[in-house]
């Protein structure tokens, strides 16, 4: 008996020496995916990809969706990407991958300045990428640009598009019951992530999603021409228009795994 007692405990102190090594080293930590929802949109876009991930994953919904309390005026990118660094934070993942859409290329740049170390990708998914030192509409065509920033001035608290624009731009390879959740579910953006500039460094990797059948703003060639930012990445291309995370999440999720394999 008394050999069996000290055999278990050698076997929990050898439980323990294993338990401090995995904890000092910061590596193998524990890896996540964090996704970052478009302008308007919100965490409900990824409900889809979610069940097919490899890994834990947290999508995010930033102020104004979600329960989360409504943006002001005064919130700027930085603002929004510490509120997303706080959610990463608390998710306990020592190492994370962001998956970008739209609008939130560039906040996800912002995001990984604020992590050095702790974002080992980014995959941008029809993302507007600013040039460091620019604005998200600093890359759009003329009259989007102006457009934007005439109603950034007139509605500061947050810009909504038209239903019409809504279902033309953003559903127009969605079915009617998606579609129908979109608009349902779309809410004022803040301007700050549109008009702020942005400065960033390279990320180590990245991925860009370019999605060909889009009739946004981001139309697929202003795409291949925001994916030539980028220095170490990846280009994929889907036959989707803006939304594939719901018209073709099972090819977004592929591309998220693979992406999470390649770093682990």
């Amino acid at each position: 008996m008394a050999r069996i007692v000290l055999f278990g405990i050698l076997l929990g102190l050898a439980g323990m020496e294993c338990k401090v090594m995995a904890e000092d080293n910061k590596p193998m930590g524990r890896p996540g995916i964090i996704l970052l929802h478009g302008a308007g949109l919100g965490s409900h876009i990824w409900e889809k990809v979610i069940p097919m991930l490899n890994l834990p994953s947290l999508a995010i919904d930033l102020p104004g969706r979600g329960g989360e309390p409504a943006s002001t005026s005064a919130m700027r990118i930085q603002d929004l990407a510490a509120f997303a660094v706080q959610k990463i934070n608390k998710s306990a993942f020592d190492r994370v991958i962001l998956a970008a859409h739209s609008v939130s290329g560039g906040l996800a740049l912002k995001i990984a300045s604020l992590m050095p170390g702790k974002v080992i990708s980014i995959v941008f998914i029809a993302s507007g990428i600013p040039e460091s030192g620019h604005s998200y509409i600093d890359s759009l065509p003329f009259i989007s640009r102006t457009m934007i920033r005439v109603l950034s001035w007139l509605k500061p608290n947050g810009m909504k598009a038209p239903e019409s624009v809504i279902r033309t731009a953003l559903c127009n390879d969605l079915d009617q019951a998606d579609a129908d959740k979109i608009v349902a579910k779309m809410v004022p953006e803040h301007p700050s992530l549109f008009i702020d500039e942005v400065e960033w460094s390279q990320p180590a990797r990245s991925v860009y999603v370019l999605l060909s059948q889009d009739k946004s703003d981001v139309s697929p060639q202003l795409q291949g021409e925001l994916a030539s930012r980028l220095q170490n990445k990846r280009l994929v291309t889907i036959q989707s228009g803006h939304l594939a995370m719901l018209s073709h999440p099972s090819e977004i999720a592929e591309i998220l795994n693979f992406e999470a394999n390649s770093v682990r």
